[in-house]
C-alpha cells in the first residue's frame, strides 16, 4: 500500500478520491472518472458526451466548517458527493444495474480514507436517484451518493501543518 497523501487543497481531495475509485475497478473500464466539472446541471449533461461505459464524477458541494485541533491543525468538515451515470444498455438492464453499483459504490465509501493522511471516516452516508425527463428523454438516469467527511489540510508550500498562524 502507498504511503497517505498529504492534501493541501479541496480539488486535491477530489482527485485522490477520482483515482482511488478509478484504482479500484469497480466501474467498467472506460468509465469517466473524474472531477465534476463545477456545477453538475442537466444541461451539461445535456451538452456534454459521456462514454458509452458510464461515469462517476465527484464534487465538493458544501463546506460545513472548520475545527482547529489541540496542536492547531485545522480540520475542513466537506460535504461531498459523487454522481453515478450508466453504461449505456437496455433501459430495464440501465437501471437495476446502476442502483447495484450505486450499492457496490456506498460500500466502498464507506470507512474510506481514500489514502489521505489525516482523514475522517465517511458519516452521514446517503444515496438517491435524480430522476428527471431532460435525463429521461436521453435514456438515461444519474444517482447522487452523498457523505461528510472531515479532512486535514497541509499548507501547500511546506507540507507541514496548515492553520498554525502566529497572533
Amino acid at each position: 500500500m502507498s504511503a497517505p497523501v498529504s492534501p493541501t487543497s479541496y480539488s486535491a481531495i477530489q482527485d485522490q478520491i477520482a483515482g482511488r475509485l478509478e484504482a479500484s475497478g469497480l466501474l467498467k473500464q472506460g468509465a469517466r472518472i473524474e472531477a465534476a466539472p463545477g456545477n453538475l446541471t442537466e444541461a451539461w449533461l445535456k451538452t456534454n458526451s459521456l462514454p458509452r461505459q458510464g461515469a462517476a464524477l465527484i464534487a465538493t458541494g458544501l463546506l460545513y466548517g472548520v475545527r482547529h485541533e489541540a496542536s492547531g491543525a485545522q480540520m475542513h468538515t466537506l460535504g461531498l458527493g459523487l454522481f453515478l451515470v450508466p453504461e449505456i444498455g437496455k433501459r430495464e438492464r440501465q437501471a437495476s444495474s446502476l442502483v447495484d453499483l450505486t450499492g457496490v459504490v456506498v460500500r466502498w465509501i464507506d470507512r474510506n480514507r481514500f489514502g489521505l493522511s489525516g482523514a475522517r471516516q465517511p458519516s452521514n452516508l446517503s444515496a438517491r436517484n435524480l430522476y428527471s425527463p431532460t435525463l429521461d428523454s436521453r435514456g438515461t438516469t444519474l444517482w447522487q451518493i452523498e457523505w461528510r467527511q472531515e479532512f486535514h489540510l497541509f499548507d501547500a508550500e511546506t507540507g507541514g501543518e496548515a492553520g498554525l498562524v502566529d497572533v
